[in-house]
């Protein structure tokens, strides 16, 4: 009978995969097992390179599950995935492990950032809508020439009080109905400062919701199309 040349191999896995890598190694029926051991001397004497080895399994195992739904989905009848032994060495020999792990790194973050700032912009969105046909310049310019933008939400009666009420202020004061939705209207209101306090008075005499809108540097219409080129960019 010839002799054959044994190789003694050290194999290193995860604790929760050990009766799997058992028993596939067992169904070889080409080598014998010595020893198992949950944790040896030498990854005890070497704890900066214990975590080494963690630290490679957390990032590989973080790259596949960033990757694994955009793997190509195998049929039914094409079995599972098969390597042999030459092509598993030229594969851990050569795979830049390190700098894919690095890049999953930094697609994720860019992800994570272009989703925040996705919801940002729609809630901004959201929120100016309804106020798009408001015709009032950024918050600035009015304030600069000594007057306030206000917004405020409102039923039809309590509308018809506020107008009237409102007329009796001053001239300069212009109120506009800029959208509707049931019974609620959405009122923009520009007043000259010296009005404020007669303003918040009138307003304890009727049922009116105040709106603060997200900051625009330009008129409403023009921060929705912004809003929406950037929504575009974001997706890219």
């Amino acid at each position: 009978m010839a002799v054959i040349k044994l190789q003694k191999v050290n194999l290193i896995g995860m604790q929760r995969d050990k009766k799997k890598v058992l028993k596939a190694l067992q169904d070889l029926e080409v080598l014998q097992i010595e020893e198992v051991l949950l944790d040896s001397d030498h990854w005890r004497k070497n704890p900066a390179e214990n975590h080494d080895l963690d630290l490679l399994v957390a990032n590989l195992e973080f790259v596949i599950k960033l990757l694994s739904p955009f793997a190509k989905k195998r049929g039914a009848l094409e079995g599972p995935i098969t390597v042999n032994e030459k092509k598993a060495k030229a594969v851990a020999e050569n795979f830049e492990y390190e700098e894919l792990a690095k890049t999953c790194k930094d697609l994720e973050t860019n992800y994570s950032n272009a989703k925040t700032t996705l919801e940002l912009l729609e809630q901004a969105e959201t929120e100016l809508k309804p106020w798009a046909k408001a015709n009032i310049s950024p918050k600035e310019v009015l304030e600069s020439n000594g007057y306030l933008a206000t917004y405020l939400l409102i039923g039809d009666k309590d509308l018809e009080t506020l107008e009237k009420e409102l007329a009796e202020v001053g001239p300069l004061i212009d109120i506009q109905t800029v959208n509707s939705s049931k019974s609620t209207n959405y009122v923009s209101m520009i007043h000259h400062k010296e009005y404020s306090k007669r303003i918040k008075e009138i307003f304890t005499k009727v049922k009116v919701k105040e709106v603060m809108l997200p900051k625009v540097e330009t008129n409403i219409k023009e921060a929705l199309r912004n809003i929406e080129t950037k929504k575009k960019e974001a997706l890219r």
